[in-house]
């Protein structure tokens, strides 16, 4: 299905030129989309084109099967709930499910040498009063930070966009954790962290929260975009910059695991 259809999910298969010496042969991947608000199984139908949804008031297509689909190959998966989780102990609850999930298919996929790679993407809340003309990207945390404590909606924060905060402690100690390091030194307190899938965080709220400026809703809205949308943002945008974090992020584990071999 294609993107922006009523099945937002979609599978896409790129072809890029080999130029490895010795090799013309192109290279090509797989790059797969579903739409799992809570990042749970769930056999209750779901269409978001006729508005049924399966998972609270969201939309929970099925994504296990999907990936073990494609077993004999190494995978990089990218995760993420945004604010569809209303509540910490739900999110909470759910995340632990999902790093299970993907532990209990790590374990069972022993066909290759390294591990699939798991991204869990942290969440950016919106910024109340994007559609204010001109707006430039706040110069640092600390501007960001006065602007929240002073800004009436952002007081009232009536879609608890704060609560990303709290997620977003949640997945990185919990991540840490799992890999015997402590979070506030990020240094490894245990070398051996078993038998375990690679999942990292990636890290996009410390660039993402200066960025008030780009959401969808600002001064350049396009028709059909609801007024105020202050959380999504347009394309090109900031969000392309989540791609650059991504591909450093990807070369750190090679190298890492180069030393390993």
């Amino acid at each position: 299905t294609e993107p922006g259809s009523s099945n937002p999910n979609f599978t896409k298969h790129v072809i890029c030129p080999n130029h490895a010496e010795g090799n013309n042969e192109p290279f090509q991947f797989k790059y797969q989309f579903v739409r799992n608000d809570y990042l749970v199984e769930s056999s209750n139908p779901v269409d978001m084109g006729e508005n049924i949804q399966n998972c609270g008031n969201s939309y929970c297509y099925p994504w296990y099967e999907a990936y073990k689909a494609d077993q004999g190959i190494r995978n990089l998966i990218i995760a993420n709930t945004g604010l569809h989780v209303k509540e910490a102990d739900k999110f909470r609850e759910n995340f632990h499910d999902f790093v299970q999930n993907i532990d209990l298919f790590q374990q069972e996929k022993t066909s290759l040498q390294n591990n699939d790679i798991v991204m869990f993407r942290t969440s950016v809340p919106g910024h109340f009063g994007c559609e204010i003309p001109s707006l430039k990207p706040f110069s640092d945390y600390t501007e960001y930070a006065k602007f929240i404590k002073t800004n009436k909606e952002s007081i009232l924060d009536k879609y608890r966009w704060n609560n990303m905060f709290e997620y977003n402690d949640e997945v990185a100690t919990s991540l840490y954790k799992r890999r015997n390091m402590d979070w506030s030194s990020r240094r490894q307190v245990n070398p051996d962290p078993g038998k375990k899938a690679l999942i990292e965080i990636l890290d996009v709220l410390p660039m993402t929260i200066l960025r008030r400026d780009g959401h969808i809703g600002d001064e350049f809205k396009p028709d059909p975009v609801p007024a105020g949308d202050c959380l999504h943002y347009a394309l090109p945008g900031p969000i392309d910059w989540w791609n650059h974090l991504l591909y450093s992020n990807l070369k750190d584990i090679y190298f890492q695991e180069s030393t390993r071999l």
